[in-house]
């Protein structure tokens, strides 16, 4: 059963229209708000913080690691070319472009790792049905 309502824009205010009527049971369209859509958001948008969190944590563990691998290279590689005057300021950007990609590529590989976890244990407890 699905129960349509409308309303006026002026009578209710849109940030507490779904929360008010999700609580009334199979209401699936409310004034232009989709309940499924907003409780999909919710979830990725949870997903997402998470993942971002996680992602800060890496980077703040592995930046100093890596940068120590791979900074001398990468200092010497620019010596070579533009000379020794910039060397300080290139290892300083060097260090947040290693520290920028460590985050990324830990965010996009915990974000997966959420979802997997996530749609398993929807698959395999049945937490929809």
């Amino acid at each position: 059963m699905t129960i349509i309502l409308k309303f006026k824009k002026s009578s209710i205010h849109r940030k507490s229209c779904p929360l008010v009527l999700y609580c009334l049971g199979s209401v699936t369209k409310t004034g232009g708000y989709d309940i499924q859509q907003r409780s999909k958001n919710m979830f990725t948008d949870s997903v997402e913080g998470l993942a971002n969190i996680l992602a800060l944590i890496c980077a703040i563990l592995l930046t100093p690691s890596i940068d120590e691998f791979t900074g001398q290279w990468a200092t010497q590689a620019f010596v070579r070319v533009y000379g020794a005057e910039l060397s300080d300021m290139f290892r300083l950007v060097w260090f947040l472009v290693v520290g920028a990609g460590v985050f990324y590529i830990s965010r996009a590989g915990v974000a997966l790792a959420l979802m997997m976890i996530s749609s398993w244990a929807v698959l395999r407890f049945g937490l929809l049905a």
